[in-house]
């Protein structure tokens, strides 16, 4: 492919473009290259934060008439997760390396939190400790979006 330019036109093969097209080529070709990390939204994109029920266990130490034991201590816990499917897609390119342009997008978490959840059932040597319940922190998704892909 080759470019011919004249006073008023850029020629290609079977082609013509004005200046102001290719201006306006440049300035989006330009935007990309120099902000490679913006993304871009579609329509096709369905990334949703739901709730999903994890189990946890934690070995931890209670006291038994003056002693410690160990005790495993466990639960189900009620957390947030990012599910859904992001428009991705791969196109040929002269511009980049290997010939290809790819725009891979996944469902991933913008914000977390904190949360205090607390495993209410905890055991040692198969005796449940009914009066004992462990606390625990662990990070929960508030937020979620289609992202590029990264890892």
């Amino acid at each position: 492919m080759f470019l011919v330019l004249t006073p008023s036109f850029v020629l290609v093969p079977d082609m013509v473009f004005s200046y102001s097209d290719l201006a306006h080529f440049w300035t989006v070709l330009v935007s990309l290259s120099l902000f490679p990390h913006l993304v871009f939204t579609s329509s096709n994109d369905d990334c949703q934060l739901l709730q999903s029920t994890v189990p946890i266990a934690r070995v931890t130490t209670a006291l038994n008439l003056g002693y410690p034991v160990p005790v495993v201590c466990s639960g189900d816990v009620t957390l947030n997760k990012c599910e859904g499917t992001c428009e991705s897609s791969v196109s040929p390119s002269v511009t980049t390396h290997p010939g290809f342009k790819k725009n891979c997008r996944c469902c991933k978490e913008t914000s977390t939190t904190t949360k205090e959840v607390y495993l209410p059932i905890c055991v040692h040597n198969g005796k449940i400790y009914p009066d004992y319940q462990h606390k625990i922190w662990v990070k929960e998704i508030t937020g979620c979006q289609c992202q590029a892909c990264t890892g």
